[in-house]
C-alpha cells in the first residue's frame, strides 16, 4: 500500500512538473530525465530491456519533432527578416500609383510595383526551397542519371534567361564519356537553376557563360564559369551565407545557400574560384554513390 501511495505521489509531481515546464515535454526521454532530475526516476528507472526498442523509437520521434519545430522557427525568422523591406517598398509603389497625376508617372510606379512583386516572389520561392531541402525532413528520390544529358535538357529550358540579356550560354563536355551517377533529379534541377540564374544576373549584357561537365573515375564535375566582375578570394566564402549579396544584384542572397545544401545532400563538395573568363567559377563535385550510400541519404 505504501508503495502504491509513493507511486501515486510521484505521478502527481511528474504531472505538475510537466505542466510547469511544457517546453520539456517534447525532449527525448534521456534529456527529459536529466532536466527534471529524480521526479520520474521511480517510474521509469530502471527501464526493462523489453522496452528499450520502444524508448529508442520515442527518442527518434521526439528528436524529429524538435527538429521540425526548429525548422519552422528558422523559416519564420528568415521570412520576416527578408520580406519586411520588400513589402514596405511595394506599399510605397502602390501609393505612388494612386497619387500619380500623370499617366506616365502612374505607369512607372506600376512598373516598379511589378518588379517588387517579382522579387518578393523569388524570395518566398527560395525560402520554401531551403525549407524543403532541410536535411532533417528531406526525402531524396535517388535514381541513376546521365548527368550530361540531364544538364543538357535543363540548359535548354534556361537558355532564354541568357538570350534576354544577349549572353552566350555554352555547354562543353568530352563525348563519349561516363556521366552516370545516382542523384535526385528535382534538387539537381534546382541546383542548376540557381547556378545559371546567378551567372546570368552578374554577367554583363553580351558576355559569355560556360558550363563544363567532366567525368572522373569516382565523380562527375560540374563547372559554371561567367565573365562577370568576379569576387575577391576573401569574400567568396561569404557568398554561401544566407541573404549575403555581392554588389548591386537584385537577388535574395539565397541562391548559393541552396546550391550548397543540394551538394551536401549528395555527399559532394563545392568550390568558388576565379573563372578563366574573368569572373567567378563555381565547381561542383558529385560523387558516384553506391547503393549502400543511398540508404543513408534517404534517411538522414
Amino acid at each position: 500500500m505504501t508503495s502504491l501511495i509513493h507511486r501515486r505521489d510521484c505521478l502527481y509531481r511528474a504531472n505538475a512538473s510537466c505542466q510547469e515546464q511544457r517546453h520539456l515535454c517534447v525532449l527525448p526521454l534521456a534529456t527529459l530525465l536529466e532536466n527534471i532530475g529524480g521526479v520520474y526516476a521511480p517510474l521509469l528507472a530502471p527501464l526493462p530491456s523489453e522496452l528499450e526498442p520502444i524508448s529508442a523509437s520515442l527518442n527518434r520521434l521526439l528528436l524529429q519533432v524538435n527538429q521540425l519545430l526548429d525548422q519552422e522557427k528558422r523559416f519564420i525568422a528568415d521570412a520576416a527578416h527578408e520580406l519586411r523591406t520588400p513589402l514596405a517598398v511595394l506599399r510605397i509603389h502602390a501609393q505612388n500609383a494612386l497619387d500619380a497625376a500623370e499617366p506616365s508617372d502612374r505607369e512607372e510606379a506600376l512598373r516598379q510595383l511589378g518588379i517588387g512583386v517579382d522579387r518578393a516572389t523569388q524570395v518566398i520561392t527560395q525560402l520554401l526551397t531551403l525549407a524543403r531541402l532541410d536535411p532533417c525532413v528531406v526525402q531524396l528520390a535517388m535514381v541513376e542519371l546521365n548527368l550530361l544529358g540531364f544538364i543538357r535538357n535543363e540548359l535548354a529550358e534556361l537558355t532564354p534567361l541568357a538570350l534576354e540579356r544577349d549572353q552566350e550560354l555554352t555547354l562543353e563536355a568530352i563525348e563519349p564519356g561516363d556521366y552516370q551517377l545516382l542523384g535526385d533529379a528535382p534538387s539537381l534541377g534546382t541546383l542548376l537553376q540557381n547556378l545559371i540564374g546567378n551567372a546570368v544576373q552578374y554577367t554583363p549584357t553580351g558576355e559569355q557563360i560556360r558550363v563544363i561537365v567532366e567525368a572522373q573515375a569516382d565523380a562527375v564535375l560540374l563547372r559554371v564559369q561567367d565573365s562577370g566582375p568576379g569576387v575577391a578570394a576573401s569574400q567568396r566564402e561569404k557568398l554561401f551565407e544566407r541573404f549575403y549579396r555581392q554588389g548591386e544584384g537584385q537577388g535574395a542572397g539565397l541562391g548559393l545557400s541552396i546550391v550548397r545544401r543540394v551538394v551536401e545532400l549528395h555527399r559532394g563538395s563545392i568550390q568558388l574560384v576565379e573563372s578563366p573568363l574573368g569572373g567567378l567559377e563555381v565547381c561542383v563535385r558529385l560523387p558516384r554513390l553506391l547503393e549502400n550510400d543511398m540508404r543513408d541519404i534517404r534517411h538522414p
